[in-house]
This record gives C-alpha cells, sequence and structure tokens, in this order.
C-alpha cells in the first residue's frame, strides 16, 4: 500500500509539473537559454515569449536551474535568483537571445513596450535522475505581476528603459506564503521531489 501512495505521488507530481514549466499563453513560443554564468556556475532559463515590432511584445520566465549540481556556489539563493531574474529581464539579454529583430525608435516616437511577465510564486523540484533542483513557478497558484517597459533611444543619451505604471497582479496566491525565504532544497530521493513554495518580489508585491 506503502509503495502504491508513493507511485501516485510521483505520477502526481510529473503531471503537474509538465502542466506547469511547458505551458505558455497563446501565441507565445518557449526558449531554453543556457550559458548564464553567476559566481562562476552556469545557469539555464525556460523562457516564454511573444515579440512585435507594433503592439508591446511579452517576456516570461517559467523556470531556472543550475546545469550543474556539483558546481559549489557560494552566492545565496536569494542572490542567484535576483540575479536570474536581471539577467533574464535585461533589454541585453532580450535582444540578443529573445527578441532579436526589435529595433529600439527615437524617444519622440512611440518608442517600444515589453510586457515583463514575473512569477510571483515559486518552489523547487529535484529531477531525481539528474539530481538537477530547477526553479518552477509554484504548482499551487496561477499567479504572476504584469510589469510594462518602455524602451526607446535618446540622443546623447543613449537607450532610455522607463517602466510604465500600474503593475498589474494576474491569478491568484493560491498556497503561496507571504514569507520571501526560499526554502531548502528537496532531499534525494524523498518522496515528494517539491519544495514548500514561496513569494518572489515584484512590482506587485515590493
Amino acid at each position: 500500500m506503502k509503495k502504491f501512495i508513493v507511485s501516485i505521488l510521483f505520477i502526481l507530481s510529473f503531471s503537474l509539473l509538465a502542466n506547469d514549466i511547458k505551458a505558455c499563453s497563446p501565441g507565445q513560443t518557449t526558449t531554453t537559454h543556457y550559458g548564464i554564468l553567476i559566481n562562476g556556475c552556469e545557469y539555464a532559463v525556460t523562457m516564454c515569449y511573444l515579440c512585435g515590432m507594433h503592439s508591446t511584445s511579452q517576456v516570461e520566465l517559467i523556470s531556472y536551474w543550475k546545469v550543474d549540481p556539483n558546481c559549489p556556489q557560494t552566492s545565496s539563493d536569494q542572490d542567484v535568483l535576483d540575479r536570474v531574474f536581471e539577467i533574464a529581464y535585461s533589454w541585453d539579454f532580450l535582444k540578443q537571445y529573445i527578441c532579436v529583430s526589435l529595433e529600439i525608435s527615437p524617444c519622440e516616437g512611440e518608442g517600444i513596450n515589453i510586457k515583463h511577465i514575473k512569477p510571483t510564486c515559486m518552489q523547487k523540484w529535484r529531477d531525481s535522475q539528474t539530481n538537477i533542483v530547477r526553479y518552477i513557478q509554484c504548482i499551487a497558484g496561477t499567479n504572476y505581476c504584469e510589469e510594462t517597459y518602455r524602451y526607446c533611444w535618446q540622443p546623447g543619451i543613449g537607450r532610455v528603459e522607463v517602466f510604465l505604471p500600474p503593475a498589474v497582479l494576474v491569478g491568484n496566491w493560491g498556497d503561496c506564503p507571504s514569507s520571501t525565504e526560499i526554502p531548502e532544497d528537496p532531499p534525494i530521493g524523498g518522496q515528494w521531489p517539491f519544495s514548500d513554495c514561496f513569494s518572489v518580489t515584484t512590482k506587485c508585491n515590493p
């Protein structure tokens, strides 16, 4: 009976995971990018995106992970998370790897708008076959924050990036706690491969 319950838990967990990290909104495309270096360790991100010259483009971080689980990371989990978000949503990253066809226009015109869709609740998932721990959007909630930024070119200044309020919270909080403290990694060989959920600081929940 115990083995049966454990099997059901693993089937449920992988079903929930598949429905979570692989799903993008209609019209969006999924991409995975490796090569993000943070304090000597390589990280990868999976993102959804929709790029358009005459409409608001969208980018959304779905998950990220340390490629080599044995790489010694001296930075805290929080510092790594902050750095991943900083890089993945930066103009340089978006222009080079995501919306490569976008071109910034002068600020006297319309410029271009990009909607940063950021998860406000995440959790860890341990792949039992590789021992890689992924940070994914919390499977218990569907909430995220939409932050829209305008990019344009100002002579004598260069690229200008302006946040266009308001930030919009979409979805529901589910079982996400208010704490932003990142929990420990799920144990190797544990019966449940997910950690507790935790809140992520955005402009919706500063």
